[in-house]
């Protein structure tokens, strides 16, 4: 098998046999351009999609939400790893379709709707998070309020401002909340947070994801009726697995499952579409770095170059 390459086609042409794939290792893409160099791209999703924000931004092209424009205190409240790290991250299709949910104002977080855990960065007994962002933090009830109410602006700025969104789908495992059965953006304990007692896991299934994407599609909808939608799967596997499965196994059924879901709703839609990452790292020999999870920067790049060589016009 040579070397592996990508090759922008026009749809009628992509490569139809597996034969020429397995010869020449060659992928296609189809050539979609619903982008241009003036487009306003919203990102979210799992960490891959932070890494495709950060090379479209390298690349000059206009990338939302400007979480550089959050004015942070640190002394007060913590952002994920803003500002070293834009990782804003949601893993799964509930956490997802909660922002935009949020964004057009079907639900508004209640002023409790927060957790007390204990405090590991100010030096006090307690601290507080929110539990629907990943790795929000305040000193005190009214800072972690302020940071969510800073993250509800900057991210409701962007996708108003927006004309593409790329979303990126990363697991089917998440930790529904007691009290009222939303979604927690991270598992109980991750980044010294809390949720152990506020929590309990859920599996979710494929009905459960077309459902939530199709209600993005509506938001996004309600936001820009003239926004394209591009979804991805990330192809970064589960760090671990809270089923009874092995690791490979729930890899498996998380991203086989979250695949199709994008399928069969993007072809329900003429502006929603697909974009091969998960497929891309697939068809490569060694696609990730020593931790056999996150991908090579070469890949990387490769991949990126693919999705604007698809969706943006020249």
């Amino acid at each position: 098998m040579s070397e592996f390459r990508l090759i922008v086609k026009d749809q009628r042409t992509v490569n139809k046999y597996w034969s020429r794939f397995n010869d020449k290792s060659i992928q296609t893409i189809p050539h979609n351009p619903i982008f241009n160099r003036n487009s306003n791209i919203f990102t979210l999703g799992s960490c891959f999609a932070v890494e495709i924000r950060e090379a479209l931004k390298e690349r000059g092209f206009s990338v939302f939400p400007r979480l550089d424009e959050l004015e942070l205190n640190t002394d007060r409240f913590r952002i994920g790893g803003l500002p070293d790290r834009e990782n804003f991250n949601y893993y799964n299709t509930f956490s997802i379709e909660q922002e935009f949910a949020r964004a057009v104002g079907l639900w508004q977080q209640q002023d409790d709707d927060y957790w007390q855990v204990e405090d590991n960065w100010w030096g006090g007994d307690k601290a507080f998070q929110d539990p629907y962002r990943r790795c929000v933090f305040g000193k005190t009830l009214d800072d972690v309020r302020h940071a969510t109410r800073l993250l509800d602006s900057v991210v409701h700025n962007g996708m108003k401002a927006a004309d593409g969104f790329l979303i990126t789908l990363g697991l089917i495992e998440v930790w529904k909340i007691k009290h009222n059965q939303r979604v927690a953006c991270m598992e109980p304990g991750y980044n010294e947070g809390g949720g152990l007692d506020e929590t309990e896991f859920y599996l979710s299934d494929f009905e459960e994801n077309v459902r939530n994407l199709e209600h993005i599609v509506e938001h996004i909808g309600v936001l820009n009726p003239n926004a394209n939608i591009v979804f991805t799967v990330s192809p970064v596997p589960l760090g671990r697995t809270f089923t009874d499965n092995d690791v490979y196994v729930a890899n498996m059924e998380s991203k086989s499952l979250l695949r199709t879901a994008a399928a069969q709703v993007c072809r329900r839609h003429n502006h929603v579409h697909y974009f091969q990452s998960y497929d891309i790292c697939n068809a490569i020999k060694n696609p990730f770095i020593e931790d056999g999870r996150h991908v090579q920067p070469d890949v990387v790049k490769m991949i990126v170059n693919g999705f604007i060589s698809s969706f943006f016009s020249a």
